[in-house]
């Protein structure tokens, strides 16, 4: 039987396959060992040997691609976290700066805010004191009166712009962009906020009615305020809380109380 499996062994050598080849050859030379074929056994042992180290060399490079193979995934891997962090620490960065940004942008608007609301009180403040030195003048004539009137025009001018740095400005401009159910809402959150704010800030203007037609009441005054900040109609009786004909009727007061020109310069006539 040995003869036989020499045989077939010797066929199988010629197998491409390394491993089928170098089992084959070691049988070979196994089998002449023991059939003391010395010459034979010796050259098998050989080719035995020749392919068992092209086997442990072809291992040994495929360690050593995978192992080149683990190391290049490991550096991209690695890289790919660097640039992660790269990209988070650029994010981070730019987030920070976006909020320093609206930041000092915020503080300047505030900044500006400010300057002109005092750029505005000290426009008021040299208007009372030039209309305190004109009423104090020994004059009388049609251009004191109407040096008097530009300066009334131009404090109701300045007392606008004051109201529309306060929150009762706000909440009137917002009452006059909702809807009619969300007026409902907003007038009875804020209709006191609102008057308060007119009333303060108007103080001067409200002054100069006063002084013109001593007879006008507080409500009077409140509804001259809000005509000459052009409020429509409906806002107007939201803020003062009253129905279209007592507008009416009020309007009607007012302008048999005041003399025609002052009407005119408020309601329009």
């Amino acid at each position: 039987m040995k003869d036989s499996a020499l045989y077939y062994w010797r066929l199988s050598k010629e197998s491409p396959d390394i491993y089928t080849k170098t089992s084959n050859y070691y049988n070979i030379y196994r089998v002449n060992k023991e059939l003391s074929d010395w010459e034979n056994a010796v050259l098998y042992a050989d080719s035995f040997i020749v392919c068992y180290d092209s086997i442990q060399t072809m291992n040994d490079r495929a360690e050593i691609d995978k192992l080149m193979d683990d190391h290049l995934l490991e550096l991209h891997k690695y890289e790919l976290s660097v640039e992660q962090k790269r990209t988070t620490n650029l994010l981070l960065v730019s987030f920070l700066f976006f909020v320093l940004g609206l930041i000092f942008l915020f503080m300047w608007r505030d900044r500006h805010r400010k300057n002109k609301y005092i750029a505005l009180q000290k426009q008021l403040m040299d208007n009372r004191a030039e209309t305190l030195s004109l009423n104090e003048q020994d004059i009388c004539g049609e251009d004191k009166n109407n040096k008097l009137h530009e300066l009334k025009e131009a404090k109701a001018g300045i007392c606008i712009s004051l109201f529309k740095s306060t929150e009762g400005y706000k909440r009137l401009d917002e009452l006059q962009k909702a809807k009619p159910k969300e007026r409902t809402k907003i007038i009875k959150n804020y209709r006191k906020l609102i008057i308060i704010d007119i009333k303060r800030t108007f103080v001067d203007v409200m002054e100069d009615l006063s002084g013109s037609c001593f007879s006008l009441t507080a409500d009077d005054l409140l509804y001259c305020i809000l005509i000459l900040l052009h409020c429509p109609k409906e806002i107007v009786m939201d803020v003062m809380n009253v129905t279209s004909d007592a507008i009416k009727t009020r309007k009607s007061r007012i302008k048999n109380k005041m003399d025609k020109e002052l009407f005119d310069d408020i309601f329009g006539d």
